[in-house]
């Protein structure tokens, strides 16, 4: 009995043993623009306040964060509020997707735990006119979160080289580690559609009936030993009986 609950539950550790975890460097919050295509409109990135952790830069010469005509000076269209929480803007401009006119963008943080759990870091963060529309954490998209390999504040839930853009749909497409495709219209943050593949399917299958065979041998495993402790109270009180 002992040995098929071990044999169990090292199983599910294997399982899990698909992921590590190591340090990462501390980001460095720079501002910095993305022009449109047409070179109408000109999206600014500000860190505030947060770069005096470092002494980089003065927040207060560069726009505030949010999209500009451009003009000069820039001509605001709308900001976007960037407060200190875990859905703070991304530092780095590799982490945004734009529609054609800018009016609609998604963000993908590299830098998504900030001390979450894995299924609640932040995955997708949709935006319309710089308000939030939209937001998903790993634990919406992936199926077994915890088998996401991470570092200390990085959770690599979607394979970046997948993550496609089509400006004539507005529809963004991108493969999470577990290979489900998912396609997004990035003017409402809404699935189009989605694929899972058949793996993933039985690896949480198999985790499940794991977790259901372990928890049946326990049960039989407690109800064997009171059911033993039970006869033997009973034996005890016959041979008191007998012995009056």
């Amino acid at each position: 009995m002992k040995k098929l609950t071990a044999i169990s539950i090292f199983a599910l550790l294997l399982l899990t043993a698909t992921f590590t975890t190591h340090a990462d460097e501390i980001p460095y919050y720079f501002p910095f623009s993305i022009l449109s295509e047409d070179e109408t409109r000109i999206f600014f990135y500000n860190p505030g306040e947060r770069s005096y952790w470092y002494g980089l830069y003065d927040p207060d010469d560069f726009p505030a964060t949010g999209l500009y005509y451009n003009t000069d000076p820039p001509t605001p269209i709308y900001l976007v509020e960037n407060r200190y929480s875990h859905l703070r803007l991304p530092p780095w401009h590799g982490e945004y997707i734009f529609s054609s006119d800018m009016y609609y963008f998604v963000t993908i943080p590299q830098m998504n735990l900030n001390m979450h759990s894995v299924g609640q870091a932040t995955a997708l963060v949709f935006y319309k006119h710089g308000a939030i529309v939209r937001e998903y954490t790993i634990g919406e998209l992936v199926r077994i979160p915890f088998l996401i390999r991470r570092s200390v504040s990085m959770a690599q839930w979607v394979n970046r080289d997948s993550i496609a853009f089509d400006p004539a749909t507005n529809s963004l497409t991108l493969t999470t580690s577990e290979r489900i495709t998912y396609i997004f219209d990035i003017t409402t943050g809404e699935i189009i559609s989605r694929r899972v593949p058949l793996h993933i399917w039985l690896i949480r299958t198999a985790i499940i009936g794991s977790i259901i065979g372990i928890t049946f041998i326990l049960a039989k495993h407690i109800y064997k030993k009171r059911r033993n402790k039970k006869c033997k109270i009973q034996q005890s009180q016959s041979k008191w009986k007998a012995a009056e």
